[in-house]
């Protein structure tokens, strides 16, 4: 569960919230039988997958990647920038990071039966672990990777993908400076058009 990205794009509304958490893969399974808000969020997460896939700087992200990882390219590359956005909290949100982290987990909390089985095992270790908040730094974002691989089937490159991180530090945070104003106004116009 990639979830900064998606608690920002999604933050006004704690269904949005919940179902950008969900992401798309949680659409088609479910044959779209969830509130409008929840799908709302589902869209929200599958037009941030869209971006990444479809922006030039990104694909350059992405070739970063050592090839035992670009598998699961997306998925790295969404930790990657819930990581930069973390860091760089201040620049791109008035509200206080501490005070966002605890927004996310009281929804976490109040909207937990909601969630399928897996998704609810990654979200309680988020609520039990304060994951978010540790984000910022790569050691808390090693530690978010380790424990969300942990019970998933992921393969293990995912694990090993901090390195390639670590490797090309300067690279990846100047594509996120660069991108995510780009991705603000992306997202922004599609949200209102869904």
């Amino acid at each position: 569960m990639e979830v900064l990205l998606n608690a920002y794009f999604s933050y006004q509304d704690p269904e949005i919230l919940v179902g950008s958490l969900l992401g798309g893969s949680y659409v088609n399974n479910h044959n779209n039988k969830f509130a409008p808000n929840v799908e709302l969020g589902q869209m929200i997460s599958l037009s941030i997958d869209n971006f990444i896939e479809n922006n030039p700087i990104c694909q350059k992200s992405i070739d970063r990647l050592s090839p035992r990882a670009r598998k699961y390219n997306k998925t790295i590359l969404r930790l990657y920038y819930d990581h930069f956005l973390a860091k760089n909290w201040e620049k791109y949100s008035e509200i206080k990071y501490t005070v966002f982290c605890d927004d996310i987990i009281t929804v976490l909390k109040n909207q937990n039966d909601f969630f399928p089985y897996k998704p609810k095992r990654v979200a309680n270790r988020i609520i039990r672990k304060n994951l978010i908040s540790k984000l910022s730094s790569i050691n808390g974002l090693n530690e978010y990777i380790q424990d969300m691989t942990r019970y998933n089937s992921y393969n293990l490159s995912i694990c090993e993908a901090i390195g390639d991180l670590v490797k090309n530090y300067e690279s990846f945070s100047n594509d996120f400076a660069e991108i995510f104003p780009e991705m603000e106004k992306a997202i922004s116009t599609e949200k209102n058009t869904l």
